[in-house]
């Protein structure tokens, strides 16, 4: 199989056959290959629009300006400009696995998260806004109420995104971030290195807290919250390529985040706060969990499309004594 006719490079053999109503792909001669920008732009979006990827031009045109080096915005300007062959190879490869529904944010093996720009790869989920939102919360909670060194704990860090824009934003952070995975505790140190905060995360290898007999202000925490029955019906991109582990929260989605309410007072010092991100259906079974958990002033507040997706609670009497 190769590609449509306007680009005509060849293209490996997808599993299934030709998508029902999409157009034949004719061979072309190689000096008969159309290399204009906008001609290539237009020919694998239309690859991938007839193999039922989403927002195919918005994705090819972010693998293209990653091929070309320039920003988004900027191929509009170069409509016209013919493509070198290791730059066609590159987005022929890029596209391709695009095609076989990989995350655009694995392909390019890099995203931002606050502005800043993260490893992204298999190895952890990939950093999405809605965490952001989380961060955000904190923060604006946190950095008004405590002038001094403020101890926090990230629980499954994953890429590290969490503890990373944590410890940027403010030098006075003391931040733990834990992971039950070796692969994914790599990539958190790897981005952390990368922004210059290794120095100040340290990352241990942990089912929900360290050994280390310490005291946190602050738990964050984004964990697996899909309930077991519905993995099935996740997004292929999700299903086939981001670690289960990380998204598979029991039979209820709400295994991982019951233990982490259980046992999170022990490590919290007095007054602590603990924050999550949780599913958007979820607002009232974690509202409910908490407070019979003893957990006081539980509150919770809604992402950017209007879902209910975070929750606040303070620890009650049995956290650690007052400072």
């Amino acid at each position: 199989m190769i590609w449509p006719s306007a680009y005509g490079v060849k293209w490996p053999k997808v599993e299934g056959s030709r998508p029902q109503g999409s157009r034949p792909l004719n061979r072309q001669s190689s000096e008969k290959r159309p290399k204009r920008l906008v001609d290539v732009l237009q020919a694998a979006t239309t690859y991938l629009q007839e193999r039922g990827i989403e927002h195919p031009r918005w994705a090819v045109e972010h693998v293209m300006s990653a091929a070309l080096g320039c920003p988004r915005l900027d191929l509009y300007l170069r409509f016209n400009a013919e493509l070198t062959p290791d730059r066609l190879d590159r987005l022929r490869k890029d596209v391709r696995r695009l095609a076989a529904h990989e995350p655009l944010q694995y392909v390019l093996g890099e995203w931002a998260f606050r502005g800043q720009r993260l490893r992204t790869d298999r190895r952890a989920l990939i950093p999405r806004p809605e965490t952001e939102g989380l961060v955000e919360w904190v923060l604006s909670d946190e950095l008004s109420k405590k002038d001094g060194p403020l101890a926090v704990l990230d629980v499954g860090t994953g890429s590290g995104c969490i503890a990373i824009a944590l410890a940027l934003e403010r030098a006075e952070i003391s931040c733990w971030a834990v992971d039950i995975s070796d692969e994914a505790l790599a990539l958190a140190l790897e981005n952390a290195e990368q922004l210059g905060v290794d120095g100040r995360i340290f990352f241990r290898k942990a089912d929900l807290f360290p050994v280390a007999p310490l005291r946190f202000d602050v738990i964050v925490a984004n964990l697996p919250y899909v309930p077991s029955r519905e993995m099935d019906r996740l997004p292929e991109t999700v299903r086939r390529f981001e670690p289960l582990l990380a998204l598979d929260g029991g039979e209820d989605g709400l295994n991982v985040i019951g233990r982490l309410a259980a046992e999170a007072p022990a490590h919290m010092a007095f007054r602590g706060r603990l924050y999550l991100e949780i599913g958007c259906d979820q607002g009232a079974a974690v509202h409910a969990l908490l407070e019979r958990g003893g957990w006081q002033s539980v509150e919770t507040r809604r992402d950017l499309t209007g879902r209910e997706r975070y929750v606040r609670a303070i620890c009650g009497d049995g956290g650690g004594l007052p400072d």
